[in-house]
């Protein structure tokens, strides 16, 4: 028998996009001379014209100046209470997946059906569920599949497509990049302009390059910094990819990062609050 926590909260994915929830997502991401930075000072989402812009367009407010509807939207926002989150919840709730990954990986656990529909938000913080397709390994062994389980193609590893669903830790990690291009896109699912006929190792890295080369296919809301450290997770060779722990500690150096330019040290402004969390807290 295995026991679980209750989790009282939203399966991320359709929190993403607005089909639970009622958020309100804030993009801190602004331009400077220097590139991008994540304005974490900016924490309100911009307020609408009229009650009829609420019902048009409750999610991503637009750009306005505050005016005679200010104090009936404000209201509005407290009826409907409104979850409000920002690109810093994004880069924390990363974190905090990848803290949940690096543990799984210390007892050698691959999980091998992460999405962020497998994803719940309580709170603020993210929980990674639906373990069925889970297995345990040994220390660098691979699991590959035998009992006809069925997988989501579009999640998978380019390795698993090509050698009949074989998984391990690195695997786990490809899928950890397109739960946070999930994240920052709005919960769209990954590859959209892939049919599901047509998912397969070879396509997948030919729309990886195309989103490379056209920045209309990036995800919405990311610095390419950000979009960096997707880019790591999705390297050919499952080697060359990072580990959790890395994937952690990068995430969590642009939770204190300035600006998107390079910064040397790190060490004094370091207040990821979740890098130094016990690692069992994300089940």
């Amino acid at each position: 028998m295995l026991i679980f926590e209750f989790c009282d909260g939203f399966n991320l994915k359709d929190f993403l996009q607005n089909k639970i929830g009622n958020g309100a997502f804030v993009n801190q991401v602004e331009s400077t001379h220097y590139g991008y930075r994540i304005n974490k000072n900016k924490t309100t989402p911009s307020l609408p014209r009229t009650r009829n812009d609420v019902e048009i367009n409750n999610r991503h407010m637009p750009d306005t100046q505050i005016n005679d509807n200010s104090a009936d939207t404000i209201l509005n926002v407290a009826e409907n209470q409104t979850k409000i989150y920002t690109t810093t919840d994004l880069l924390r709730w990363s974190t905090q997946i990848a803290n949940g990954l690096k543990f799984l990986a210390s007892h050698n656990i691959v999980h091998c059906d992460l999405a962020a529909r497998n994803i719940i938000l309580c709170g603020n913080d993210i929980k990674i569920c639906d373990f069925g397709l889970a297995r345990v390994i040994s220390k660098n062994e691979i699991y590959k599949m035998t009992n006809g389980s069925h997988f989501s193609p579009r999640w998978m590893a380019i390795e698993a497509h090509r050698n009949e669903s074989i998984f391990n830790e690195k695997s786990d990690v490809w899928s950890f990049g397109l739960v946070m291009l999930e994240m920052f896109s709005e919960g769209q699912d990954p590859f959209p302009h892939i049919s599901d006929d047509d998912i397969n190792a070879d396509t997948i890295l030919t729309e990886i390059e195309a989103m490379n080369d056209d920045m209309s296919r990036k995800p919405s809301y990311t610095t390419q910094k950000i979009y960096n450290i997707m880019l790591t997770c999705w390297e050919i060779e499952p080697e060359e990819r990072p580990s959790f722990g890395e994937l952690e500690r990068d995430i969590c150096d642009l939770v204190n990062d300035e600006e998107d330019v390079e910064i040397e040290d790190y060490s004094e402004n370091f207040e990821c609050d979740d890098y130094e969390r016990p690692l069992a807290n994300y089940f």
